[in-house]
């Protein structure tokens, strides 16, 4: 199965996901989902992202040169990254 869901092995992680900030978008508690750190992310994708040093899983956002996270739940507020 690797080989059909995996194209960089080194990067890629699988991890539990905990919390319901993105029910709207089908994935739920208790579902797996990986992640390919080799990949940049664009505006829309679903990332991975560590916020005030936790990590969350949202949609990346990009309006001008401002980037947030949006979650897929209303009940949570966006939160806007930094910039580098």
């Amino acid at each position: 199965m690797d080989e059909y869901l995996i194209e960089n092995r080194d990067a890629t992680f699988m991890l539990k996901v905990s919390g319901d900030s993105m029910i709207g978008a089908g994935i739920i508690e208790g579902d797996m989902v990986l992640a390919d750190r080799s990949v940049t992310p664009r505006a829309g994708d679903i990332v991975i992202a560590e916020v005030d040093s936790e990590w969350t899983m949202k949609y990346l956002r990009k309006t001008g040169q401002k980037m947030w996270l949006q979650a897929a739940n209303k009940k949570y507020r966006r939160s806007t990254l930094r910039k580098n």
